[in-house]
């Protein structure tokens, strides 16, 4: 008969060293995530005054599909892009994003109303397009609006109060007959 060998006792150490050294050929380290993409600083540098001064940061998709990122005064509910002085794209509030701490738009050199989140959804939804996160997420959005508009039943306090004058009753009547005793 041959003899057998047992398999290397590893202490604890060993074999958490080895699932990390695993974890980390997956891509799932904390060091292989990919890391939240800032505003440049000279887009960053002055924002807070350039905000107070009725300016808004514009990401411009340019006919050659770049996009520029500019800060761009709002005139009148609309703005101007640098090449096109003459050509006015409408900014309301409608359209108007946050990115971070800074109002935003998207806005097409061609197109002259500003991206519209609110339209595309209900655009999306017409069409059977949304991803189904979103569409877990309006659902949800819509029932605890549905759920803030429809109080239904009496409240639990009511129901409460008339049970307690129901027994108090009782027990008023049985002490006064001299029955519960």
């Amino acid at each position: 008969m041959g003899v057998v060998k047992l398999p290397e006792e590893k202490n604890i150490s060993e074999m958490v060293k080895e699932m990390y050294e695993d974890y980390k050929i997956k891509g799932d380290a904390p060091e292989n995530k990919p890391k939240e993409w800032k505003l440049p600083f000279s887009k960053r540098f002055g924002a807070p005054a350039k905000v107070k001064k009725n300016n808004i940061l514009t990401l411009v998709i340019t006919t050659n599909k770049q996009a520029k990122m500019i800060w761009l005064p709002i005139d009148d509910n609309a703005i101007y892009i640098p090449r096109q002085k003459d050509t006015p794209h409408s900014v309301t509030t409608k359209n108007i994003m946050q990115f971070g701490k800074y109002p935003l738009a998207i806005v097409h050199e061609d197109i002259t109303e500003a991206y519209n989140p609110e339209e595309q959804i209900e655009q999306a939804d017409k069409e059977n397009k949304l991803a189904i996160g979103e569409k877990v997420i309006i659902n949800e959005a819509k029932k605890a609006a549905l759920a803030l508009q429809q109080k239904k039943g009496l409240p639990m306090n009511i129901i409460l109060i008339v049970i307690g004058l129901v027994v108090a009753a009782i027990i008023g009547y049985n002490l006064f007959k001299g029955n519960l005793f």
